[in-house]
């Protein structure tokens, strides 16, 4: 059973070290997205440049804002790879990491159109049960949600605080299920946070999230909103966000 995959031996026979390795220069806070045309944005608004690349070949950029040095890189959807990039970007010399994308809304009058601030994370995946143990309630506190509310506060941004969901089949968010979650407390869906949450608490470096409303999936449907990543988006704002939140965390 996935629930009982956790051992706390960090003896693994595959180790991070053994695909990645200490980058001299490498910025103490990692930005990650999920979307090019995001890290595009970034990297196009901002003089950055490349600093080294991760054993699949995935560049990660450097920059400077506010004072602060910043690395970005983006990750493909899902906890698997996520957690492994992460995993590769923490042996490189990243020590605090802020990760933000999309999710679907499963409470559309608590969340509008407002960013998510993630306070816990079901844990309908796979990943995060190898980094740590199985809860009573399902669910990975968020520790760093406060500092994160208090940021979006001084910057003056409208957030929902909340519950969400974490799953890795992203075909099976069916009915009955989609109204458990709700149930539970859970305001939206993704495929990250919970195994982000896990290897960050599990390696001992602080994970903060931020999630921002795409499609809708309540009990009369699917509403595919802002799936298309249109203009209303305003991709431009999240990332430059991004950049805005990782200088205070």
């Amino acid at each position: 059973m996935i629930t009982k995959s956790f051992d706390p031996d960090t003896n693994q026979i595959l180790s991070p070290e053994h695909l990645a390795k200490a980058v001299s220069g490498f910025p103490e806070i990692l930005v990650v997205t999920f979307f090019r045309k995001l890290v595009n944005e970034i990297v196009n608004n901002y003089s950055c440049e490349t600093l080294c690349t991760t054993s699949d070949g995935r560049r990660l950029h450097k920059m400077a804002y506010g004072g602060r040095n910043l690395a970005v890189l983006r990750s493909s959807v899902g906890a698997p790879i996520t957690v492994a990039l992460l995993e590769e970007a923490i042996v490189m010399g990243a020590k605090k990491i802020l990760v933000f994308g999309s999710c679907g809304v499963l409470d559309s009058k608590r969340v509008g159109n407002n960013i998510i601030v993630p306070t816990h994370a079901y844990r309908d995946e796979g990943t995060s049960y190898h980094y740590a143990a199985p809860s009573e309630d399902g669910f990975i506190e968020i520790p760093t949600s406060r500092k994160m509310s208090n940021i979006l506060k001084s910057l003056k941004i409208p957030f929902v605080e909340g519950k969400i969901w974490t799953t890795d089949a992203i075909f099976r968010e069916t009915k009955k299920n989609v109204e458990l979650r709700k149930q539970m407390g859970c305001i939206a869906v993704e495929m990250e946070c919970a195994a982000i949450m896990a290897m960050a608490a599990f390696r001992g470096v602080p994970a903060y999230q931020f999630i921002f409303p795409a499609d809708i999936l309540e009990s009369d449907g699917w509403n595919p909103g802002s799936w298309d990543f249109g203009e209303n988006m305003e991709r431009k704002s999240f990332a430059g966000l991004a950049v805005e939140v990782a200088c205070k965390i």
